[in-house]
């Protein structure tokens, strides 16, 4: 994603519209967002002129103060079709008198969108040099796109650091966008980017967050597997593992010693109950692999199930903590332990049980789990029950997951950080 060129437009005379044309082309799939402002109440559509509309990313923002009556609004599209240069219109339901539009233009061809969390807005009275709000926190990735659009009454010097100022104050109504490529490596939390240098002055803003990926993660694949009294748990995927995808494994019922992973495999944690025991293991693929091969002491009875995730960006040799309250134990359910931090949206949490003997029906009885192994899990003499759960949130709530009847269990919940990469998730018990 790269920055191409801005180009706006403005008017004091009473019309309906307001256009903007670039001075350069514009291709198919390209990431434009157009920042409009306005100081009448009434309805504004945006097109492109080569047949598409722009989205809408927010309701319309009142302005405060001296910008009373002033209202903000952003948009955005990956460009249908055509090239060369590119006329964007603003359309308004009623005559509007004091009105700009500027548009911002980046050369992206990988289907960049607008992201979760996306959208922050606020409007206020700045103290001068200080932020008129606290918008966010946003989190953002490793090469995530911001963009910060504001409205200032005094025609204030915005946005700040670490933002580009890409087009200047534009218009009387004093408009303004700029941009910023997220570089810091893994995840990060953003608050308020843009402040008013001049004390008493009025602004709104809005800021954007961009990326190459769908909202959240998404099952793209999932198999399962079983053997009885083996020593070996075959799990096929369903389509070969593309390349740099993280595949993750969990095994049960057989103490660590005795379980072997494929080569490349790391464990990367494990708990030995009395009788039954689970274990994770994960591999970066090198991309090709098409089935996951453990091996545990003779006799054992193993559940496989496997994921192909994408969305998530937690590549590293470890999930981001063991989540679990009670590993081990008698009985029919078990709870995560609160975080200390936030957990963030985007996130994948998972908990696996394993039960000796069947557990009944599986209950995800907390707010937003999904039961990914059945109403009652998979196989008979021990039984694994695995369920995900993505948050829609900053949070730091506990669940608890349940089954129907109490059984000698061993138990791990574990999450991992939602963001750009493609994942695969293999899940192995034995």
């Amino acid at each position: 994603m790269a920055f191409v060129q801005t180009f706006n437009g403005t008017a004091l005379s009473g019309d309906t519209t307001i256009a903007a044309t670039s001075a350069s082309g514009v291709n198919a799939g390209e990431l434009i967002v157009a920042f409009v402002n306005i100081a009448t109440n009434t309805s504004i559509t945006v097109t492109d002129g080569r047949g598409g509309t722009l989205a809408p990313i927010s309701t319309q923002l009142s302005s405060v103060g001296g910008l009373a009556g002033t209202r903000s609004q952003t948009f955005w599209e990956l460009v249908p079709s055509g090239s060369g240069t590119i006329t964007v219109t603003a359309t308004f339901g009623a005559t509007v008198i004091n009105r700009n539009i500027q548009v911002v233009h980046y050369n992206s061809t990988t289907g960049w969108q607008l992201l979760p969390s996306g959208d922050l807005h606020a409007n206020g009275t700045a103290a001068g040099g200080t932020p008129i709000a606290s918008l966010g926190p946003m989190f953002a990735y490793t090469n995530d796109l911001l963009i910060a659009a504001s409205v200032d009454s005094n025609n204030g010097q915005f946005p700040q650091s670490p933002f580009t100022d890409r087009t200047g104050s534009i218009g009387n109504l004093n408009a303004d966008i700029g941009d910023y490529t997220v570089a810091t490596p893994g995840a990060q939390l953003y608050t308020t980017n843009f402040q008013s240098p001049n004390a008493g002055d009025d602004l709104s803003m809005h800021v954007l967050r961009f990326g190459p990926r769908v909202t959240g993660p998404v099952i793209v694949q999932q198999t399962t597997a079983t053997t009885t009294a083996g020593t070996t748990l075959t799990v096929n995927f369903n389509a070969a593992v593309n390349g740099n995808r993280l595949i993750i494994a969990f095994g049960v019922n057989d103490v660590i010693a005795n379980v072997t992973g494929p080569a490349g495999w790391t464990r990367a944690n494990n708990i030995d109950g009395t009788t039954l025991n689970c274990s994770i293991w994960q591999k970066l693929a090198a991309g090709g692999e098409t089935s996951a091969v453990f091996t545990t002491a003779a006799g054992k009875n193993s559940q496989g199930v496997m994921w192909e995730i994408n969305g998530l960006t937690d590549v590293g040799t470890t999930p981001l903590g063991d989540r679990t309250a009670t590993g081990a134990g008698t009985g029919t359910s078990v709870t995560q332990t609160a975080v200390s931090a936030n957990q963030w949206p985007d996130d994948w949490e998972m908990c696996l049980v394993e039960t000796a003997n069947s557990g009944g029906a599986f209950v995800s009885n907390s707010a937003g789990w999904i039961n990914d192994t059945g109403a009652n899990g998979l196989g008979a003499t021990n039984t694994l029950y695995v369920a995900h759960r993505i948050p829609l949130a900053f949070e730091t709530v506990s669940n608890t997951l349940t089954w129907t009847t109490s059984r000698t269990f061993v138990a791990l919940c574990v999450s991992w950080r939602g963001g750009s990469t493609d994942i695969v998730f293999q899940l192995e018990t034995s």
